[in-house]
């Protein structure tokens, strides 16, 4: 009876037998894999961390390095694109680049030096798609942040009513020095492009139709900065001051033909 028993419980207890090594087995592979990530621990950690060190190197103006991560990240996600953290690290990289982008559009409505103009310009070129320029938009935002930085150097004049004179020689001055500037820096920044023909921009009339498509250009996101103010109405403003000063007859025919050859020329 006892052998009878036996033999009729042999067959599950070589079931059990066999669903504990399948569990044994199942659980060393899982240790195994736990092992592995105790061991890369600190690497995925990184990884993980990588959207949250963007964005803390556009708050604290390291743009170079934002946008390296973020070839980085998009590369990774390139190449292992079946799995889904990867994605999601490439994605959180990519979204702290709207605020790059914003970052640099209002740097070039400040006081802007050649090197730093050409370092602006060299980072906007870098940005990847959805938040890359194309060239009319670059010379576009370029033109508009330097006629944001005038409209606030004219807005820190003293005020004209007290010595209208000092006040319009002053405000030519400025305006003088920052076309100039402007002028200078947009030919170093876009003129040597292969986008803009010299050819086209050889003539006056043509470099007038040039400037006039970038700005009144291709629709610009809502967080650019304005557009500039036309030189016609700096125009009749320096002739308004001028008028109202004690040599305004002759101050508002020069502030007239200066400005207008600003125009032709």
């Amino acid at each position: 009876d006892a052998a009878v028993a036996l033999g009729a419980a042999l067959p599950a207890v070589g079931r059990a037998s066999s669903a504990l090594f399948r569990d044994a087995r199942e659980g060393s592979g899982a240790r195994a894999k736990l092992g592995v990530l105790s061991d890369c621990h600190d690497d995925l950690v990184e990884l993980l961390e990588q959207p949250q060190l963007a964005a803390s190197a556009v708050r604290n103006g390291l743009y170079s390095e934002a946008l390296e991560l973020d070839a980085a990240a998009a590369a990774r996600a390139a190449m292992h694109p079946a799995i889904p953290a990867l994605q999601r690290v490439a994605a959180g990289v990519r979204a702290s680049l709207g605020e790059l982008r914003h970052r640099l559009l209002l740097r070039l409505s400040e006081p802007l030096t050649l090197p730093e103009a050409l370092h602006i310009v060299g980072l906007l070129r870098r940005l990847p798609p959805p938040h890359a320029l194309s060239e009319p938009q670059q010379r576009s935002a370029f033109l508009r942040g330097r006629a944001a930085y005038l409209d606030k150097a004219v807005a820190a004049l003293p005020p004209e009513d007290t010595e209208p004179v000092d006040y319009l020689l002053r405000r030519l001055e400025l305006c003088r020095v920052h076309w100039h500037d402007t002028c200078v820096q947009f030919r170093a920044l876009f003129f040597s492009s292969a986008a803009a023909a010299p050819a086209q921009l050889d003539s006056p009339a043509a470099t007038d139709a040039a400037v006039e498509r970038l700005l009144c250009g291709p629709p610009l996101p809502a967080d650019w900065p304005p557009a500039p103010p036309a030189l016609a109405t700096a125009s009749e403003e320096a002739a308004a001051a001028a008028a109202r000063s004690g040599d305004g007859g002759w101050l508002a025919l020069s502030a007239s033909d200066g400005s207008a050859a600003l125009l032709d020329a």
